[in-house]
């Protein structure tokens, strides 16, 4: 754990996440926040947590089906990992989970660890075509009118434009995955060749080469439309259970806002988790719900940001409840599983 304290990526995030928690409580007195915590009826914070114990479920499912079906993980197993995955991004910096599960795929299931690392690279470009395609079918109305009430009449303040642009924007992301599951393979053995060239040892070389050629094979079942609607299917249940769980957390601090509303508050969460920040995206979870709240429906600061706190702190409690279960259905203990995150840190 040392040697991943000690890293700069690790203090950027922290710095980052430092900002990011600065600009949300600018402006904010206490004793408002204190107030608005106070009153917040916590009774809706059960089924938010079934909401997100569902998607969990959801996004086992989802991630089983992105591996062959030869080797595709038991539902029990992937579920365990998916589980241990979250909370070792929850706890450890650097956001290690994604490398933990291609890892614990190789031990504890058929598939290999590059077929591992291609379904997590499709998941996070599912993710991506998901996010267009409900700002596409839930959000242009009020996306129009904040772009117009920012930059004036014209194109960008018209529901149906955004609609269009942002179905044109799901397109080409699909376009993009056809593009590099066709290329991927040749474009493995360029990089193994190139990087020869350039003295890389053989293995290190023949190792990139197959990582890049793996990625491009697990882009290729998304190359039909029938398997690609399919795991899109899944991504859209797996974003819109989750929205529900934002949307019950609303209703705690009598926020009388829409479904959508909840919607892009979580896309706004999800752009806002590409940036550097400490374990569970403290700090930036915060900005982006005061940011994306008052874009949405000039929600005050100090009640956008007890909502953060709250939904934040429900998310955070229920994946650490989860990845100990995890844990056991693995047969791991907690120590082989630090050593193990912190081997994850080599090369890094």
């Amino acid at each position: 754990m040392r040697k991943t304290l000690s890293r700069p990526q690790t203090w950027i995030g922290v710095a980052v996440s430092l900002l990011a928690l600065g600009y949300a409580l600018r402006g904010i007195a206490w004793a408002d926040l204190v107030a608005e915590l106070q009153h917040a009826d916590y009774r809706w914070l059960i089924p938010a947590a079934l909401a997100i114990v569902a998607g969990q479920f959801l996004r086992t499912e989802r991630w089983r089906r992105l591996f062959a079906a030869e080797t595709r993980p038991a539902f029990r197993i992937s579920f365990a990992i998916l589980c241990v995955g979250y909370l070792v991004s929850t706890i450890f910096p650097l956001r290690l989970g994604d490398p933990f599960r291609a890892w614990a795929v190789d031990r504890y299931a058929e598939a290999s660890l590059v077929d591992a690392l291609a379904s997590v690279l499709v998941e996070r470009v599912l993710d991506l075509l998901s996010i267009f395609v409900l700002l596409a079918v839930l959000l242009p109305e009020p996306e129009a009118a904040l772009l117009g009430a920012r930059f004036g009449p014209g194109p960008w303040a018209d529901a149906a434009t955004l609609r269009l642009i942002t179905g044109g924007l799901t397109l080409l992301a699909y376009l993009g995955l056809i593009i590099a599951a066709t290329v991927g393979q040749p474009l493995g053995r360029g990089v193994e060749a190139g990087l020869t060239r350039l003295g890389l040892p053989d293995g290190a070389s023949r190792r990139l080469g197959r990582l890049a050629a793996g990625f491009a094979e697990g882009l290729r079942p998304l190359r039909r439309p029938g398997p690609a609607l399919t795991a899109l299917a899944w991504s859209l249940a797996v974003w819109l259970v989750g929205g529900l769980g934002y949307w019950l957390v609303m209703f705690a601090f009598d926020l009388r806002l829409s479904y959508s509303a909840a919607i892009f508050v979580m896309c706004g969460v999800a752009f806002a988790a590409i940036l550097p920040s400490t374990p569970g995206y403290t700090g930036v979870f915060h900005a982006a719900v005061v940011v994306s709240l008052e874009l949405i429906a000039g929600t005050p600061r100090d009640l956008a940001f007890s909502y953060a706190v709250v939904e934040h702190g429900i998310t955070m409690l229920v994946l650490l409840a989860m990845g100990p279960i995890g844990l056991r259905l693995l047969g791991m203990s907690r120590r082989e599983l630090g050593q193990r995150v912190e081997r994850s840190t080599e090369g890094l």
